[in-house]
């Protein structure tokens, strides 16, 4: 029952587009499906909800965002491909993100505008961008960025709704699922979260205003 439950609301999440009630009145398709990937980011990443963030934490979070959204494209340069770039580094610095990377996703994921750059631990930065340790980056089971294996599983963004606030802003509503564990016998294990946030066109590009995440029990 629960794997026909499951099919069904994958279905909808592939039919069900990013609500749009008239040309013009919600995001782009594109920066639709751009924000259900990022809703599903940050509630890997175990963010609850949007707020203040000193520098180090900013600088922190934006960092971690760039690297688990993009992936290995993240990396703009990797020391096999140019060791030249990174003379002088020492040898557990594999990978290299620019800085703008991180400005942007500040500014578009967190609202918020860094001032400063501090490196986490696990990176180093040299004025230009962030050097990547990837062992450091990495827990003992070497799940990047210290998350828990199951927050790693695909996740996917159902029931999305948008509510106009402005022209160029909306409150978004959505519904958050992953598939924590197919247990023999058919049973399914699965993680639930509803996901509430306020998005904005900003220099045109979509900027996530605000958001907060809910687990909810699932059965």
């Amino acid at each position: 029952m629960k794997k026909i439950m499951l099919l069904t609301i994958l279905m909808c999440q592939m039919l069900w587009p990013l609500s749009v009630p008239a040309q013009g009145s919600g995001p782009s398709r594109m920066d639709g499906l751009l924000l259900r990937d990022n809703m599903l980011v940050l509630w890997s990443m175990g963010l609850k909800e949007s707020g203040p963030k000193t520098q180090d934490t900013l600088c922190r979070d934006a960092l971690f965002f760039v690297i688990l959204s993009e992936g290995p494209s993240a990396c703009g340069v990797e020391r096999s491909r140019h060791p030249e770039f990174f003379q002088g580094m020492a040898e557990n610095y594999e990978g290299f993100v620019p800085k703008q990377k991180v400005e942007e996703a500040a500014r578009t994921i967190f609202a918020q505008e860094v001032r400063e750059h501090i490196a986490p631990e696990g990176a180093s930065f040299n004025g230009k961008g962030y050097f990547l340790d990837f062992t450091a980056l990495s827990d003992k089971t070497g799940y990047l960025c210290h998350l828990m294996p199951e927050d790693r599983r695909p996740g996917h963004v159902y029931q999305p709704v948008t509510e106009p606030i402005t022209d160029t802003s909306w409150t978004v509503y959505a519904r958050l699922l992953r598939i924590m564990k197919d247990m023999d016998g058919g049973v399914l294990i699965m993680k639930s979260a509803s996901f509430e946030g306020e998005v904005q066109y900003l220099d045109e590009k979509l900027q996530m205003r605000s958001f907060k995440i809910t687990e909810q029990a699932t059965d």
